[in-house]
C-alpha cells in the first residue's frame, strides 16, 4: 500500500507504460484512499498525474461497468480536481451500459451523481437509474446500496414517491444495518418528504439497539 501521493506518483511514472485499462482504474481508485482530505489541486500539474488524467480519458471505452462505477467513484472522491470532459465521458459509457450494471455500481453510480451535484445535464442517467434502481437494488437486499440510493435521489431532488416506497419495503427486510446507513435513510426520507411510519420505526429501533456505534 502506498504512505503518501507523492509515493503513488512515483509508482504511476514508472510503471503507467505497462498499465490496462483496469489498472489505470484500481490506481486512481488509490488516489482518495492515499490523500484523505488532502486538497489535490496542487497536483493536478504533477506530470505522472496529467499521464495517468490522459489514460484514464483513453481506457473509458474499454471498461466494463464495474470499471465504470469504480471510476467514476474515484473521481467523485478526489478533493480539488475535477476533470469535466472525463466525468461527461464515464456518465455517457455508463449510460450506454447501465442494463449491465449490478446493484452496488448502481447505487454508486447515483452517490457519484448526487456527490458532483449533476442533475440536469443527465436527466437520462437519472431516469435510467431509478428504473434500475427499482428492478436490482430493492432486491438486492443490501441495506448500504439501498441508503446510498436513497440518499442520492433525496440529495438532488428526485426522489419520487414509488422508489422511496419501494426502497423502503427493501429496506424493512434488511438485517444488517450498520449506523451510518442508518441515519442515511433517515435524513433521505426526511429530507424528501417520503413518510414512512413502519420504516422509521424499525430504523429507531435498531438505531436505538446499536446507539454505542454511532458516532
Amino acid at each position: 500500500a502506498f504512505e503518501s501521493l507523492n509515493e503513488l506518483l512515483a509508482y504511476v511514472d514508472k510503471e503507467l507504460r505497462r498499465f490496462d485499462a483496469g489498472n489505470v482504474v484500481i490506481t486512481l481508485a488509490q488516489i482518495p484512499k492515499v490523500a484523505g482530505d488532502q486538497d489535490l489541486s496542487h497536483f493536478s500539474q504533477n506530470a505522472a498525474w496529467l499521464d495517468l488524467q490522459d489514460r484514464a480519458h483513453k481506457a473509458v471505452g474499454r471498461l466494463e461497468p464495474r470499471g465504470l462505477s469504480m471510476l467514476a467513484y474515484a473521481l467523485a472522491r478526489i478533493r480539488g480536481w475535477r476533470d469535466e470532459p472525463l466525468i461527461k465521458d464515464v456518465l455517457e459509457a455508463s449510460l450506454k451500459r447501465i442494463e449491465d450494471f449490478g446493484p452496488t455500481d448502481t447505487a454508486k453510480l447515483a452517490w457519484v451523481l448526487a456527490k458532483l451535484q449533476i442533475k440536469d445535464k443527465a436527466r437520462e442517467l437519472w431516469t435510467a437509474l431509478s428504473k434500475e434502481a427499482a428492478r436490482k437494488i430493492c432486491s438486492s437486499g443490501r441495506f448500504i446500496d439501498i441508503s446510498m440510493t436513497a440518499w442520492a435521489f433525496a440529495k438532488v431532488g428526485l426522489a419520487e414517491r414509488v422508489l422511496f416506497g419501494q426502497l423502503a419495503t427493501a429496506a424493512l427486510t434488511c438485517t444488517d444495518l450498520p449506523p451510518h446507513t442508518i441515519a442515511n435513510l433517515v435524513w433521505a426520507f426526511a429530507k424528501s418528504g417520503n413518510h414512512n411510519p413502519p420504516l422509521f420505526d424499525m430504523l429507531a429501533g435498531r438505531a436505538i439497539e446499536n446507539f454505542r456505534e454511532f458516532d
